[in-house]
């Protein structure tokens, strides 16, 4: 009886035991929150019921806030480039404006101050020329046509092309009323060039001596456009000009033999190319005496014409009717168009032996 009693005393006691653990939270106090209310959205105030609804604009409608589209390639400035502008040829009267032969009351050029002379101009854009300036006008392809032009009922028709800051000079041609020049030219421009294009047609009288036979202006850009028709220069005188693919850049490398006066170099060069050109080697004459490019002193009365005061034996070049002192380097831009030739300042050159190495670049 008494154990009996015992185990239904255990037996209360630990159903007392777990009804109060099951009361008790099992971590402490409970953190839990009610839920939060969320507010309703405010109403926005709206048109009234009659109110007008705005009009969209038509889908074609120019947006009045929206900016332009533009194409920054058609806003830039064209580019400078080259042209080659070519002198073809044209037609002179017989006499002046008053009847008089085109010969006699020649203008000379040392009489007028220098800095305001055609020639002048010329020049001091080709320095390689003020040494052999007596030269001007001769050859190496054909004996001096200097002497052939005396006075004559026709004019000895040259001309002045005076483009923005470059000035151009044709070649002579010898009593005619319809020169044929064929002279190239390259220059660079832009698109519509407002500079002033002044062409000048001058009757030759002697080296730095003419008479003008008339002028005319115009902007370098309606010269650049291929839409100049026959240019009138004055009463009864016109000329016509060409537009052609611009030269190509040449790098070329020569032998000039000791025993040749001149070489041709098969490059062909247009007024207004830069050039450069540079060699090396040496020649020697039979005596002896050996000199390089530079050449070998100055002996005048073996040199060639209008190079007697330059270095014998060095070596020399010849564009159109000029002729220049190369020696061992020398950078221009050309004065005359065609064929470039190189050789030695010397007028026997048949004892010479050796050769120089010559450099040819030109764009």
């Amino acid at each position: 009886m008494r154990t009996a009693a015992r185990l239904a005393s255990s037996l209360a006691l630990g159903v007392a035991l777990a009804t109060a653990l099951t009361a008790v939270p099992a971590c402490g106090p409970s953190t839990s929150r009610p839920p939060r209310a969320t507010p309703a959205p405010t109403p926005r105030p709206g048109p009234g019921p009659d109110a007008a609804v705005p009009e969209l604009p038509a889908p074609d409608a120019a947006m009045p806030d929206a900016a332009p589209v533009v194409d920054w390639r058609t806003r830039m400035p064209p580019l400078p480039a080259r042209y080659r502008v070519t002198l073809l040829g044209g037609t002179l009267p017989p006499t002046r404006p008053d009847g008089r032969p085109w010969d006699g009351g020649e203008r000379t050029d040392s009489a007028a101050p220098a800095a305001f002379t055609l020639f002048a101009r010329y020049l001091a854009q080709h320095p390689e020329l003020e040494a052999a300036r007596a030269s001007i006008g001769l050859s190496a392809h054909e004996p001096d046509p200097r002497k052939l032009r005396t006075k004559s009922p026709e004019p000895d028709a040259y001309v002045f092309i005076e483009l923005g800051d470059q000035v151009f000079r044709s070649p002579v041609i010898s009593s005619s009323l319809a020169p044929t020049w064929s002279f190239p030219m390259q220059l660079v421009a832009t698109p519509g060039d407002t500079r002033v294009a002044k062409v000048t047609v001058v009757d030759w009288d002697g080296s730095f001596s003419y008479d003008v036979l008339g002028e005319a202006e115009m902007s370098v850009g309606t010269l650049i456009s291929g839409q100049l028709g026959p240019l009138r220069v004055g009463p009864g005188s016109a000329l016509t000009f060409m537009i052609e693919p611009p030269a190509g850049a040449v790098d070329r490398r020569v032998a000039v033999r000791g025993k040749a006066i001149w070489h041709d170099t098969a490059v062909d060069i247009v007024a207004g190319q830069r050039v450069h050109l540079e060699a090396a080697g040496e020649v020697c004459s039979s005596s002896g005496k050996c000199g390089g490019p530079e050449g070998q002193g100055i002996t005048p009365s073996d040199n060639l014409e209008g190079l007697g005061a330059l270095p014998h034996g060095g070596l020399v070049a010849s564009l159109g009717d000029t002729r220049f002192f190369v020696g061992r380097d020398l950078s221009f831009v050309a004065p005359a168009s065609g064929r470039l030739l190189l050789g030695l300042n010397d007028r026997d050159a048949s004892n010479n032996s050796g050769f120089f190495d010559a450099r040819i670049r030109a764009e």
